[in-house]
């Protein structure tokens, strides 16, 4: 079950363990190239207006269209808060509003395609602090970073799309890259796909990633709201490597696959963490935010990747309607996730990003009285 502990973050020994984590020799080997950066200063290079203003509901702006060969080291972006304040009533879109795209080389279909929250790993449209080694988000949720080396040969293309009803406003952004004559043949592309559940469907495991090609997975966000009491993780992670019909890698529960034990913990570390959940205690409605990060331990594929996972948990006969449920058992929770790997040569999409108002958790009104309307 989830440990009611304080959330504390040792900060200084997180900054010693990123520092560990970066490979500091090599700065002292010089390397050609140029550094470049596409930022939304303003085009008068004299004035503050360094944001777009807005995006209107329903458009699409571009970030960044760079040509290659080239490598995107690091983006910031932030935005205004969804609050209503001083300056526009009704405030602005929320993170799960806004669609992030990346598209490399001339590709119709995106190999990064993930609400612009999820990407970073905050669901539920909120904003949350997250301190890892590749995406780090400030504190109050505000500065948005991630640092995946991202390839591209010819072209490298970003699109942010506001899929709500309020405008976005204030955005700004800094896209920083290196001009990259020596980039190596091949390359592997950055990915990364959202998918979800709302519920998992009985009988079935959940599909975090279904990839064609060879490459390495290197991390997950899950968000995920329990629809029945009690504890939701024990679903085991399985990869499926190559084309296996059984998964050579198997896992021994969720909140295991998340390196953490004993149920779920508030903490946050350069290669995983919990970062949220709300509200405490056992009970439907509970949401958890979660990121594991295979940088040391990348999963790696010659032909394909499939990852799915269980959606088991506990549950006592007492607290489910039909009072015949009782123990380890197959639950019909919410989730999302966001896949992260990269690959040779373009993704081959396995799902599709569904539409906003589809993409917000359903209203629990399975829940009655606390107790829940799954399998009798």
């Amino acid at each position: 079950m989830l440990k009611k502990i304080p959330f504390l973050i040792a900060a200084a020994g997180l900054v010693v363990s990123m520092a560990a984590a970066q490979d500091l020799e090599g700065l002292m080997k010089l390397r050609p190239g140029r550094s470049r950066a596409v930022t939304s200063t303003d085009p008068s290079f004299t004035g503050n207006a360094d944001r777009l203003k807005y995006i209107a509901p329903g458009e699409t702006k571009v970030l960044a269209d760079i040509r290659g060969p080239a490598v995107i080291r690091h983006i910031w972006l932030t935005l205004n808060e969804s609050r209503p304040n001083w300056l526009e009533a009704g405030g602005s879109a929320s993170p799960d509003e806004i669609v992030l795209r990346m598209y490399w080389d001339g590709a119709k279909e995106p190999a990064v395609e993930a609400p612009l929250g999820d990407f970073f790993g905050a669901g539920f449209g909120r904003r949350f602090e997250l301190v890892s080694v590749p995406v780090q988000v400030e504190t109050g949720g505000d500065g948005y970073n991630c640092f995946w080396p991202m390839p591209f040969f010819k072209r490298g293309l970003i699109t942010v799309t506001n899929e709500g009803a309020r405008n976005v406003r204030s955005f700004y952004y800094h896209v920083d890259y290196t001009e990259d004559p020596d980039l190596a043949r091949d390359a592997a592309y950055f990915c990364a796909q959202y998918n979800q559940a709302f519920p998992e469907k009985l009988g079935r495991d959940y599909t975090i990633a279904a990839i064609e090609g060879k490459g390495h997975y290197v991390g997950t966000v899950m968000s995920m709201r329990a629809r029945s009491p009690m504890w939701f993780g024990e679903g085991d992670a399985r990869f499926y490597i190559d084309g296996e019909t059984k998964p050579s890698i198997q896992g021994t529960g969720t909140e295991d696959y998340f390196l953490m034990a004993w149920g779920m913990s508030l903490g946050q570390y350069p290669y995983f963490g919990c970062v949220y959940w709300s509200p405490e205690g056992e009970i439907p409605g509970t949401e958890y935010c979660m990121y594991r990060w295979h940088i040391a331990d990348p999963v790696r594929f010659a032909k394909s990747l499939r990852f799915d996972f269980e959606h088991t948990g506990w549950i006592s006969a007492d607290e489910t309607e039909s009072g015949k449920i009782e123990g380890h058992v197959e639950r019909e929770d919410d989730i999302a996730t966001v896949a992260y790997w990269y690959q040779q040569g373009q993704p081959k999409r396995f799902t599709t990003l569904p539409p906003l108002v589809d993409r917000r958790f359903p209203n629990l009104d399975i829940i009655i009285e606390g107790k829940t309307l799954l399998a009798a």
